[in-house]
């Protein structure tokens, strides 16, 4: 789990850079950034998300039977 909890203390420091975006905003270098810091959240939330991928599974797994069959 402390490969998760260091996932989500980066995803964290990440999204708390995140600006309004403008649609009017000439600053590309703004706009670059801004396009590099979503690329690391998103990097960052599928690692969590692998992370946590065998905890999910059993979940999604339990939620899917019903009366003793497998929903589809």
């Amino acid at each position: 789990m402390d490969f998760i909890e260091s996932s989500l203390r980066r995803l964290h420091d990440t999204v708390s850079c995140f600006v309004s975006p403008s649609v009017t905003s000439r600053d590309v270098g703004c706009l670059q950034a801004q396009i590099e810091l979503r690329g690391l959240a998103l990097k960052e939330i599928e690692a969590i998300r692998r992370g946590l991928g065998p905890l999910t599974r059993r979940e999604d797994e339990r939620s899917r039977r019903i009366g003793g069959r497998i929903a589809s």
